[in-house]
């Protein structure tokens, strides 16, 4: 309750023409974020076709007057949804109509377009819950554009979590992207921390660390053990995210894997041991040689990795170096100073002050939708895209393209 409003389709600009690729974006993390939980894997053909409905149904609901994920759901829920949109007197933007082309293409297939709308309702249906939809519809609240001291919280309530975690990922891929990229640059520094990056699918993650440190990205984010990262996000991606962080803070893994891991990360160092040894030779008299054994041994093992108490870690950085090397690992031991415990111990002790006034203030904002907004909704795209008459005449290709440029 104690939200602000994040409507996504606010993250689209209303000109289908730029549209169409922001469009995508929502549509493939969200689409991703729903599938995290997934234990099988579906049919690739309707799972990209269900992300290229997805789309097409965002820059559609963006030019209606209640534009949210609401109509959203209520256009993929219209009846005869194609035979409304696919005649030329539906009078579709050339662009919205490129991104329809696809289920247009097969609308003589009735069991493969109820497929395709299926796979791209499911997802819309987990959202129709009046405590999602009251954070997710109306004017966006939360500022788009980040500058100077601002601070935005993403929080995930765990008890629905698999439900809102598409809505946060999506919204924080879509304000990264919005912040890094936008005409002029920044002229200060966007800093993302994320806990607990296996929870959320951010697909551009590894692209931000490694090429867009320039456009002043910097992230912050930890994880329990490589094997818990590479299930999201694969091993080659995953490798890529850890690689892509200069400074790492490595405490206990838990597991083997990631112990070795990061041993392997750290390699070997090279030791060189002198033996002295001591013989009498003919003549009686005593001689002594001295030799060099060259060995090697791991600069961390694997086991020091597991056997780390609570609070020690391996520290590394590109400032940590020799003569010969860097990313040299140093253990260190995190001790938080006094001020900083009663800082959080102050925060907790006066948070539930904090929400009632953040209750009060979103509540001016925060509307629990009601069966009348669904009635609306419907009532307006049925005003727009009526079901056509019979025998209604198909819109000429060629004058579908030429409207595009």
């Amino acid at each position: 309750p104690e939200s602000d409003v994040i409507n996504l389709l606010d993250f689209l600009t209303g000109d289908p023409q730029i549209d169409a690729a922001l469009a995508r974006q929502l549509a493939n993390t969200m689409n991703k974020n729903f599938k995290l939980g997934a234990t099988a894997s579906g049919d690739p053909f309707f799972d990209n076709a269900g992300d290229q409905l997805v789309q097409a149904v965002m820059m559609l609901a963006k030019q209606m007057p209640s534009a949210d994920l609401m109509t959203a759901q209520v256009i993929l829920a219209a009846p005869q949804l194609v035979d409304r949109l696919f005649p030329e007197s539906s009078g579709l933007d050339p662009w919205i109509r490129k991104a329809w082309d696809q289920i247009f293409s097969v609308k003589d297939s009735e069991k493969t377009v109820s497929s395709i709308i299926g796979t791209a309702t499911l997802n819309f249906t987990r959202l129709m819950m009046a405590k999602i939809l009251a954070c997710c519809i109306g004017n966006t609240t939360l500022p788009l554009d980040i500058d100077g001291k601002q601070l935005i919280v993403f929080g995930l309530d765990r008890e629905i979590r698999d439900v809102v975690s598409p809505i946060v990922a999506t919204a924080i891929h879509m304000m990264v992207n919005r912040n890094l990229f936008r005409k002029g640059g920044r002229k200060d520094p966007l800093y993302v921390c994320v806990d607990e990056m296996p929870t959320l699918y951010l697909p551009q993650w590894s692209n931000w660390e490694n090429e867009s440190r320039s456009d002043g990205f910097n992230g912050i984010w930890g994880f329990q053990n490589k094997s818990q990262l590479e299930k999201i996000y694969g091993k080659e991606l995953a490798l890529a995210m850890m690689g892509g962080s200069a400074t790492k803070f490595i405490f206990n893994p838990g597991e083997v894997e990631s112990a070795e891991y990061f041993s392997k990360f750290f390699g070997d160092e090279e030791i060189a041991r002198k033996n002295k040894s001591r013989s009498t030779g003919g003549g009686g008299k005593p001689s002594t040689s001295t030799s060099i054994e060259v060995g090697t041994r791991k600069l961390v093992s694997p086991e020091e990795f597991i056997c780390l108490p609570p609070g020690t870690c391996y520290m590394t950085n590109p400032a940590y170096s020799n003569d010969e090397m860097s990313y040299l690992p140093r253990r260190i031991k995190v001790n938080l100073p006094p001020w900083e415990l009663e800082l959080a111990e102050m925060i907790e002790k006066n948070w539930e002050k904090v929400r009632a006034k953040l209750i009060k203030r979103a509540s001016v904002f925060q509307r629990v939708p009601t069966e009348e907004d669904v009635r609306r909704r419907m009532q307006e795209f049925d005003a727009k895209f009526p079901i056509p008459k019979q025998d209604e005449a198909a819109p000429d290709p060629l004058s579908t393209l030429a409207g595009m440029f």
